[in-house]
């Protein structure tokens, strides 16, 4: 076992210090799966069952996706479209069902700030992170009574709203790399409102074209 550890310790490190492409590159995308934190008491999902009656909460978990493209040696601009949202259901029979959705899409634009310089020849590459947007609110509500008796109810609303945060990449290739994101989201402006948290994801990207300074 630790010969194993000794050795995807030297593979890291061997890979940190080779040469780096990311500099080179000129434009990007990220996916990323996600987790808000929001107003609740950490990540659960959780289930219910009291005789004929059950409940299911599922918290708030989504993804996005990010366009970015270099300015300068150090600096990207960011466009990234996302979702996340929590559930709860709640069956007092076999036939009867409310379900509720809270979600939040933001569409925010921002800039990334990359801290090492070319000459590190790193792979690893941590970055600040900041922007904002608009971020829409949409609340859904399910409500089935019997095989044929359903009503939605869907209420929306727009908030601005502004991020800052930070992460790294992992170069994993020329054009392939490994993605750990950390942000705050401030919507409407307000650390209270109930969608404002933390966000912390985790994927993958692709990075291509030629940048010279």
């Amino acid at each position: 076992m630790k010969r194993c550890i000794f050795i995807i310790g030297a593979v890291m490190i061997a890979t940190s210090l080779s040469a780096n492409p990311y500099y080179s590159k000129a434009t990007g995308i990220i996916l990323r799966g996600s987790y808000w934190q929001t107003d609740s008491d950490g990540s659960t999902v959780s289930v219910h069952n009291r005789g004929f009656s059950s409940s299911v909460d599922i918290d708030s978990y989504g993804g996005s996706i990010t366009f970015f493209s270099r300015t300068s040696d150090r600096i990207f601009v960011e466009c990234s479209l996302g979702g996340s949202a929590r559930v709860h259901t709640v069956g007092t029979s076999f036939f009867d069902e409310e379900v509720n959705v809270d979600g939040i899409a933001p569409f925010v634009f921002g800039i990334q700030y990359i801290l090492l310089s070319g000459e590190t020849h790193s792979a690893m590459q941590p970055y600040l992170v900041g922007g904002g947007g608009p971020y829409w609110e949409s609340l859904v509500t399910v409500n089935e009574q019997g095989l044929f008796d359903e009503e939605v109810s869907i209420h929306t609303r727009l908030y601005p709203g502004v991020y800052l945060g930070g992460g790294t990449h992992f170069m994993a290739s020329n054009t392939f790399f490994l993605n750990f994101d950390m942000r705050y989201h401030f919507v409407n402006f307000d650390p209270g409102q109930r969608h404002s948290g933390f966000q912390f994801s985790m994927g993958f990207g692709f990075i291509w074209g030629s940048y010279s300074s």
